[in-house]
């Protein structure tokens, strides 16, 4: 989880892979998974699975609850013959025990067994179409369900026990405020839980985090604990104090009976008391960094210290402090995405969820002293963390990406802060309507600095790029860049861009807009390109990032680019699912990347690479382990490794691995794998760049690669 404090939406990444392991009891060797499609076994302690739940149509939520031997798995209503409640007390034969009057549809289904009484177990789902209505604090509808369960064992009906409907008593439709209503977010946070020591006491966690004294059978009984602050309303929404929203787990001490411990996308809490009046809570993270952030934003005009980070379901937050241990203030709540650091970074643009933009008066320390919300009435089709620039040379021009639409207001100085919370129309028009086909959305922008200025780079969804010029003009000239195979004019099949490719960002040279690199994030697809004349042609700039030329294999998903110029050389970025890597010279597929950070960074998701010319600055946005900085000295600092010493540079994909590795370098050499106690247990006479090495025989643990050429050697754990 990560820190957060602001109202999130069902994110369905969040979702894709939900992994749950639990071990039966009565065999340490008999561990269930329940992943998409299905719930898997394995007898070995997980060298080898077989499906026991699941069939041909793959259900999107899957979940398992084991209590004393007794295996309950769930699998969402698109699992065809698989769906529903299975009951089993063995992992091998399994009863579907889902009530016949359960609502139809339904999305994930988190269960609690009573552990005071293994017969009685609660399950909480979404499920739309039926069960209690919340209006949420989106003004939206969602649906959700509340069951308990019964077994007994002389039932003879398939349900081998009882089932109570108990969703009336979900709470919801709150006369003060939306945010007090129980809310799912299609699943996102879900989690019921029995008290160890009072079978009446349970709890529900939504948005919220609730607790019911009498088992959730009547509504006076039931009282919000955390999550959002009780009553809360927009735009100033608040959090209930030392907790957070969107509730994933709560977890009981035994030697302290109301002592309850709390998961959310705020970290882990934990209360004294869960039964008081007022509940109070206290942190647990004690500087555990999990923040995770979708982007990062550094003054381009002057050399500051300045940072605004956009955190997912944490707001936007800045710093002006070189130290990393000070304080950093959020100058708005929400989903912080995209945003824009003026020169003298007192009138700033910032970014929520969805597309909602605010231009915000900020103090010196970064505290909101004066807002307008500002994105354009009538846009559509926003994509969750949606991009917007400011031109670099008209601080009163914005660009603004929806759907087919390109938006542009040339009046941002004359947007008037009046603390309102509603789109404007104020200085909007529709400058480029285009026309793209079905499905096809525009996703990235980027802005020139100069030679020329006013161009704008687009990318969308599906490979698709073009180029703007002129664009504060009311005619600017729209070129369509997109790189497509051309039998029979010497492309070779690699060279052209694939057409499911997500354009994710584009990337301009600060000084000659001619140069860009495309970044395309889909795994499966190729994934850099880099020009050097506007556009008119592209050529393959991943190298060693990929493992294929085609784009396919185990390399890393590509997020975002920098280009900076330093000195007499031009030093590039990219930020990827495995960390932050930079060459100092590109040179098609051929293109050595390293990586940069990697005792400090690592390989975590990192989403944006901004830089800084004039003092060589670098900020990382990494998804789960905050932000990180730092300023080049030297090319050296890029390459980390003399031109000859690169030439057998170990770089290992994936890692880690259970079936084979790639290590690729540009000149043949030997290679030895040892293991931890240094005994050599893998040898291979010559590897190469496109040398795939079988590991599978292995036994999992770490290992030590060892190449070496005359006098130079490389070691990679």
């Amino acid at each position: 989880s990560t820190a957060s404090n602001t109202p999130d939406e069902f994110d369905v990444w969040d979702l894709v892979w939900d992994l749950e392991i639990n071990t039966v009891v009565d065999s340490i060797n008999q561990v269930f998974a329940a992943v998409y499609g299905g719930i898997y076994k394995s007898d070995d302690g997980g060298d080898s699975w077989d499906k026991v739940i699941g069939g041909s149509n793959n259900a999107y939520f899957t979940e398992l609850e084991i209590f004393e031997g007794i295996i309950y798995a769930s699998l969402s209503s698109d699992g065809g013959n698989s769906k529903g409640i299975w009951r089993s007390e063995n992992g091998l034969d399994w009863s579907n025990i889902l009530p016949e009057e359960f609502p139809a549809v339904y999305d994930r289904i988190k269960m609690s067994v009573n552990p005071l009484n293994p017969n009685e177990m609660y399950v909480i789902s979404v499920t739309p179409g039926a069960g209690q209505e919340s209006i949420t604090f989106l003004n939206e509808v969602e649906q959700t369900s509340l069951w308990k369960y019964t077994y007994n064992q002389s039932d003879s009906s398939d349900q081998m026990g009882t089932w109570e409907n108990l969703s009336e008593f979900i709470p919801a439709n709150d006369p003060v405020s939306n945010f007090n209503n129980f809310y799912a977010q299609g699943s996102y946070d879900l989690t019921i839980a029995v008290s160890p020591t009072d079978s009446s006491t349970v709890f529900l966690g939504g948005t919220n985090l609730y607790v019911s004294t009498d088992g959730f059978t009547s509504h006076e009984n039931v009282s919000q604990i955390g999550g959002y602050e009780v009553g809360t309303v927009f735009p100033d929404f608040q959090i209930y104090e030392n907790h957070h929203p969107d509730q994933h787990e709560v977890t009981f001490i035994p030697s302290a009976p109301n002592k309850l411990i709390s998961a959310n996308d705020g970290g882990i809490f934990i209360t004294d008391n869960y039964l008081d009046s007022a509940v109070v809570w206290t942190s647990l993270n004690n500087g555990y960094y999990t923040t995770q952030l979708y982007t990062a934003t550094i003054n381009n005009e002057i050399s500051t210290p300045s940072i605004l980070g956009g955190f997912q379901d944490n707001g936007n937050f800045f710093t002006n402090s070189n130290d990393p241990e000070a304080t950093w203030t959020m100058p708005l709540n929400g989903d912080g995405a995209f945003a824009h650091l003026s020169a003298d970074e007192e009138l700033n643009y910032l970014s929520i969820q969805q597309g909602r933009i605010f231009k915000v008066q900020m103090d010196e320390d970064g505290n909101r002293e004066a807002f307008r919300r500002i994105d354009p009435i009538g846009a559509e089709e926003y994509q969750f963390i949606h991009p917007f620039v400011v031109d670099p040379n008209d601080a009163d021009i914005m660009y603004l990406p929806a759907g087919n639409i390109l938006w542009r207001n040339s009046e941002l100085s004359a947007l008037e802060l009046t603390n309102e919370w509603d789109s404007i129309s104020q200085g909007w028009v529709e400058l480029l309507d285009l026309d793209l086909n079905n499905n096809v959305y525009l996703t990235s922008i980027a802005v020139s600095n100069e030679n020329p200025p006013h161009r704008l780079y687009l990318g969308t969804n599906k490979k698709t790029v073009f180029r703007v010029d002129n664009a504060q003009t009311n005619n600017p000239t729209v070129t369509d860049l997109t790189q497509a195979y051309a039998p029979g004019q010497g492309m070779d099949a690699g060279d052209y861009f694939h057409n499911s490719a997500y354009v994710n960002n584009i990337a301009i040279h600060p000084t000659d807009a001619d140069v860009a690199m495309a970044v395309f994030s889909n795994y499966g697809v190729y994934s850099l390109y880099y020009t050097t004349n506007a556009g008119h042609s592209w050529d393959r700039a991943a190298g060693n990032l990929e493992e294929n030329d085609s784009g396919y294999g185990v390399g890393p998903s590509c997020r975002w680019a920098s280009i900076m110029p330093f000195g007499n050389d031009t030093l590039y970025f990219v930020s990827t699912s495995t960390g932050l890597y930079a060459t100092n010279k590109i040179d098609g597929t051929s293109t050595v990347w390293s990586q940069m950070g990697s005792n400090t960074i690592g390989n975590v998701v990192c989403e944006q690479i901004k830089t800084r010319a004039a003092d060589s600055l670098i900020v990382v946005a990494t998804h789960g382990n905050g932000i990180y900085t730092s300023k080049i000295e030297s090319v050296n600092d890029v390459i980390s490794i003399g031109e000859f010493e690169r030439e057998y540079q170990l770089t290992v994909y994936p890692n880690p691995s259970r079936s084979y590795i790639s290590l690729p370098i540009i000149k043949s050499s030997p290679l030895w794998i040892y293991n931890i106690q240094g005994t050599e247990v893998l040898s291979l006479n010559k590897i190469t760049a496109s040398t795939k090495v079988d590991i599978s025989q292995l036994k999992p643990g770490v290992y030590f690669a060892k190449t070496n050429a005359g006098e130079v050697k490389w070691i990679k754990e």
